[in-house]
């Protein structure tokens, strides 16, 4: 009956050890898990600011300096990005009557558009009296 209790017991012990490795994979699989959720949201949350277009740059297209909207295009920018008002560069240009630098954007988005096989939505939305 001694063995068969110390076989029971052993029996036991390696059941309940078995048991704490099972849950400490598994705590450590979704430590993985969630480690690697909140990297893919800081990732997404971080593209997501560098497709805004900056106050300043949004500033810039409003007083018609071309010069340094297209430097910040040229330095990786994107054409399309909104503004906190969810314009983009050519929206502030055209509203705020900068004719050079609508001009120049709209080109520059038809250049793009071309490029990705489509139509600007944005280019051809612009009346001809605001870019002429």
């Amino acid at each position: 009956a001694s063995a068969e209790a110390e076989a029971t017991a052993i029996a036991e012990e390696s059941l309940v050890s078995a048991e704490e490795q099972a849950w400490s994979e598994g705590q450590a699989a979704a430590a993985a898990a969630s480690a690697a959720a909140a990297e893919a949201a800081g990732e997404a949350a971080a593209a997501a600011e560098r497709a805004a277009m900056p106050d300043a740059i949004a500033v810039a297209a409003e007083r018609g300096e071309k010069k340094a909207v297209m430097a910040w295009l040229d330095a990786g920018g994107r054409i399309d990005a909104p503004g906190e008002d969810g314009l983009t560069l050519l929206m502030v240009a055209a509203v705020y009557g900068k004719s050079a630098v609508a001009a120049e954007l709209a080109a520059k988005e038809a250049a793009a558009e071309k490029v990705a096989g489509g139509a600007t939505s944005e280019a051809s939305a612009v009346p001809s009296a605001i870019v002429d």
